[in-house]
């Protein structure tokens, strides 16, 4: 095909390979055609008429809180799907047919398919297809009416059990309740639950209490320390007991015993607080005490102290110590000083009495502890107890809930109704005449089911045919090159035909002439093939007539040509001469005989053959020895062109292990009859053993064949001789 020229989509050659496809099968498509038809016209003739009705249902919803769906759960759209289709429904519309039987035999006497949907309007549409006009006219209506009756007595039935069943499960569950609640007060009682209970609750704060009291009492006792340091002075350990103001206030009506005799360091005691010599006095705390605890009145004397230090230092630049002036500011610092010491000693002793009010409580804190741990250790074991015992328990309460809750829906429930249907009447009717059996449909089906099995049998018979049947399937799956092909003829395969006979010479030169050509095209040099061998796959594959033909058509070019015939079991090629097989290739290889001596003619001029010879047990095993060396080596230097015919490849040794004395080997195959893998077998053997092809030949072509025909007859001299010679002038 020329370099830019678009290739046709569709080839006249593809189109004439599936005609002749069709013609070769036509017998076959015609008689498929018929038996579709026939089927056809059977199916319409014994058929029975099946008759269609299309029925609309008016379907509506209301929006109710409770329905029969809440209590019965059969109100959706797919309880009324399934319930059209249930067995039972379908049997008791039956029955008001007067058909009483069940429901697979109902669907095959009378009902052939019935099917319910819902529209785009919400309603729902019932076909039905039946045996007989009544059945298909009345069924829809006669099944709504099934189904409003069926699902009444289904509901009531079912409130009935629904109600025993409850009524009876609700006292059990009452008497349980009852049982249980014993128990829980009896465990409650016999253990003081409640008593434990209010302790753990009184006596929950003592950890935290404590341990507020432990961090208050390491602050203060950090604070003691430090005010003992020599370095500060009365205003710095003033200054840092005001840091700490609000932990040192005393609470109202606070009351604790001081350890030792601090009395007269307290602002205000109470009256008549008495003292004890060991634990001292016991102290409660008044709102004169506490009202003094936001006083600070050492700042005041602070300053002024501050300020009299400062005019002590500017009277000491003008006057002497001894001056007034100087003595009267002495006076009134020593005053201050007193002051300050004395609210400092105020402040120590509230300190003191706060750290011993600490201490006293985290005494009695810590008395307590011991107490609260136990009291709450048996508490989580009674817990703990408890838990067990109610973990054997069921939810007594959440069941009887349940089934009072249902109990309820189905008495208020079962009387609202959310889906309301109503029968319309007939949409669609085609009862005369009936939908099926549709003559011109069934017409149209039963072509194409004709056209397919037309088209798709002998396509499957052409698939299934794992022979190698054409020229262009050899080559593709051997990867050998096609040297010509040989045409099945009608002449006796026992003898050679004579000049002008069907099958004879005159016809077969054209086709030998081609594969001559082919093998001188495909090896140029005549010395590389010089000694050709024939061979095949299998017995009667044409091997010896390819080799016969061959071997003349060499001999009519001029060559002098030897046709060996190896196969010295089964050989026939001297009955196609018309000679004797005896002597021949066994007596030459034995040693006994000269190939000069075992050597006929033909009448084919430059024409020779050696026959096979006698057989006897052993002679496979002289192919390869000294005796066929010297023989090869003879023959070749008295010969222009050696042909071998030999045995077949599968099952014989001989093909083998002649093809070292070989120059090229030709393989024949029977068209249409031998199987691929055959081929493929005997190919991969000699490949194995070195063999150098120089093509295959397709023997025993059926040119009757109309797509043989069509690829193959030229290759025939028949086909040259449909042509008269024209002289032009």
């Amino acid at each position: 095909m020329l370099p830019g020229v678009k290739q046709a989509p569709i080839k006249i050659g593809d189109l004439l390979v599936y005609l002749t496809l069709a013609v070769k099968h036509a017998r076959l498509i015609l008689l498929l055609m018929c038996l579709s038809l026939m089927l056809g016209l059977t199916v319409y003739v014994y058929s029975r008429p099946v008759y269609y009705t299309r029925s609309l249902i008016e379907f509506k919803q209301l929006p109710l809180p409770v329905t029969t769906e809440t209590s019965f759960g059969d109100g959706s759209m797919k309880s009324i799907y399934s319930n059209f289709y249930s067995t039972y429904l379908i049997e008791r519309t039956a029955k008001r047919f007067g058909i009483e039987a069940r429901e697979k035999y109902i669907f095959a006497k009378y009902l052939k398919k019935v099917l319910v949907k819902q529209n785009s309007q919400g309603d729902i549409e019932v076909e039905v297809w039946a045996f007989t006009p009544e059945i298909a006219s009345q069924w829809s209506k006669m099944l709504l009416e099934e189904f409003i009756s069926y699902r009444e007595e289904n509901r009531q039935r079912r409130r009935e059990i629904v109600l025993n069943d409850f009524t009876k499960e609700m006292q059990q569950i009452n008497e349980r309740m009852e049982k249980w609640l014993k128990t829980n007060y009896a465990y409650h009682d016999t253990n003081k639950m409640v008593e434990l209970n209010a302790k753990v609750r009184e006596m929950g704060s003592v950890p935290l209490d404590l341990a507020r009291i432990n961090l208050q009492l390491d602050d203060l006792t950090n604070l003691q320390k430090k005010l003992q340091k020599p370095t500060y002075t009365v205003v710095d350990k003033l200054s840092l007991l005001a840091s700490y103001q609000e932990m040192l206030r005393l609470n109202l009506g606070e009351n604790f015993t001081i350890v030792g005799n601090h009395s007269e360091n307290l602002p205000d005691a109470a009256p008549g607080a008495q003292s004890n010599p060991r634990n001292g006095p016991e102290v409660i705390v008044l709102p004169t005490m506490a009202s003094q605890q936001n006083v600070v009145p050492w700042t005041d004397n602070e300053r002024k102290f501050r300020r009299l230090k400062q005019l002590a230092v500017d009277h000491a630049k003008v006057y002497l110590p001894a001056h007034p002036r100087m003595k009267e500011v002495a006076v009134q610092l020593e005053q201050v000083e007193k002051e300050l010491n004395l609210e400092l000693e105020v402040q120590l002793a509230r300190l003191n009495t706060r750290i011993e009010g600490l201490k006293a409580r985290q005494a009695e804190f810590t008395a307590k502890l011991p107490d609260y741990l136990d009291s709450q250790q048996q508490q989580a074991r009674l817990r703990l107890e408890f838990d067990h015992l109610a973990a054997g328990q069921l939810p007594w309460k959440n069941f009887y809930d349940n089934m009072a809750k249902s109990v309820s829906y189905l008495e208020y429930g079962g009387e609202k109704e959310r889906f309301h249907m109503n029968y319309t009447g007939l949409l669609d009717v085609r009862l005369d005449p009936p939908v099926s059996p549709n003559r011109f449909n069934l017409m149209i089906y039963s072509l194409i089911f004709g056209l397919g099995l037309s088209l798709g049998i002998p396509f499957l018979i052409e698939y299934l045919d794992h022979t190698i049947a054409n020229v262009e399937s050899g080559e593709d799956a051997l990867k050998l090159r096609a040297l010509g092909v040989v045409p099945e003829l009608e002449s006796n395969r026992h003898r050679l035909p004579a000049q002008g006979e069907a099958g004879g010479p005159a016809s077969l030169d054209e086709n030998f002439r081609v594969i001559r050509t082919n093998l001188q095209l495909n090896v140029p040099d005549a010395d590389s093939q010089q000694v050709i061998m024939v061979a095949s796959a299998m017995p009667q594959e044409g091997k010896s007539w390819v080799s016969l033909n061959l071997a003349r058509s060499f001999a009519r070019k001029g060559e002098r040509t030897l046709l060996i015939d190896c196969d010295v079991r089964r050989g026939t090629m001297h009955s196609l001469f018309g000679v004797e097989s005896t002597p021949g290739v066994v007596e030459v290889l034995s040693g006994g005989l000269k190939a000069v001596e075992a050597i006929k003619d033909t009448d084919t001029p430059n024409l020779f053959i050696l026959p096979r010879g006698k057989y006897h047990a052993g002679v496979a095993d002289f192919f390869g020895n000294q005796n066929f060396v010297d023989m090869m080596k003879h023959l070749r230097s008295s010969y222009d062109r050696i042909i071998m015919d030999t045995p077949p490849v599968l099952g014989l040794a001989e093909t083998s292990t002649m093809l070292s004395y070989v120059d090229g080997v030709v393989f024949v195959i029977w068209s249409g009859r031998t199987p691929y893998r055959t081929v493929e077998t005997a190919v991969k053997t000699l490949r194995a053993n070195k063999a150098k092809f120089l093509g295959f030949v397709l023997n025993r072509l059926d040119l009757s064949a109309t797509s043989n025909y069509y690829y193959y007859y030229y290759y025939s001299h028949n086909y040259y001789d449909s042509y008269q010679t024209v002289d032009r002038r």
